[in-house]
């Protein structure tokens, strides 16, 4: 009987602890922040974690963008060339008691393809070249290219588990900020705009707290266990 007893009071506590270790989530809300590589930084505010719910575990920040806008390049070589062009924003949350900003990039890219550039030596004016292909009826010269995109969402994220300035009572402040961010791969002249539109919202992670009824099914259990230990031990006597 006390191997049955051990059994099944290490069962019951498996069954606890189990609960316990539960993943959960919750939102703390999301904030739209229009254009930042334009506008400047804008304020955010989110909730604060409901310490009532469990044990937090870490905070995600997720960023959502909606990319409009064109991505240009220039071949410079007398050779035919392939050109991976991105547009978009890094985008930067500083978060009020983080001590390290959060960085996260949400760029869109598209591949070009360029002729040979007849006249690699000569120069090339990057101004002139992003300022003529920014018009879509603009004609684009064989050794160039021009990607357009209208409501392109690309999705970035950034965990983090300094926790302690989103446990308390009030809510979370910060504040976001962006500047256009793109690339151009390959011996290429590249620019580009965009307009970028981007959420920004705020998960918590966290162990929930067992509920009572697990408690209840816990003592239960060692309850049921005592009393058929006794009446073994009667029956032995």
């Amino acid at each position: 009987m006390k191997k049955t007893l051990h059994m099944a009071v290490a069962g019951a506590l498996l069954s606890l602890a189990m609960a316990a270790a539960q993943a959960a989530t919750s939102s703390g809300g999301s904030v739209t922040i229009i254009d930042v590589t334009h506008s400047g930084a804008s304020s955010a505010s989110f909730s604060a974690f409901d310490t009532s719910l469990g044990s937090l575990q870490s905070v995600t920040f997720t960023f959502t963008s909606t990319i409009s806008g064109v991505s240009v390049a220039g071949n410079k070589s007398a050779v035919a060339a392939s050109s991976t062009v991105g547009s978009g924003a890094q985008l930067t949350l500083t978060v009020a008691g983080v001590s390290t900003p959060i960085v996260v990039d949400t760029v869109h890219y598209e591949t070009l393809s360029l002729a040979a550039n007849t006249n690699p030596g000569g120069a090339v004016s990057v101004p002139a070249l992003v300022a003529a292909l920014k018009n879509p009826a603009a004609p684009v010269p064989s050794y160039a290219g021009r990607a357009s995109y209208t409501g392109e969402i690309v999705t970035g994220s950034s965990t983090i588990t300094n926790l302690s300035a989103f446990t308390g009572s009030s809510a979370i402040s910060a504040l976001a900020s962006g500047v256009f961010a793109g690339s151009g791969s390959g011996n290429v002249i590249y620019g580009g705009s965009s307009f970028v539109d981007t959420t920004i919202s705020l998960t918590y992670n966290y162990a929930p707290v067992p509920e009572p009824e697990t408690y209840g099914m816990l003592l239960a259990g060692l309850g049921v266990m005592g009393m058929l230990a006794r009446r073994k031990a009667k029956k032995a006597a």
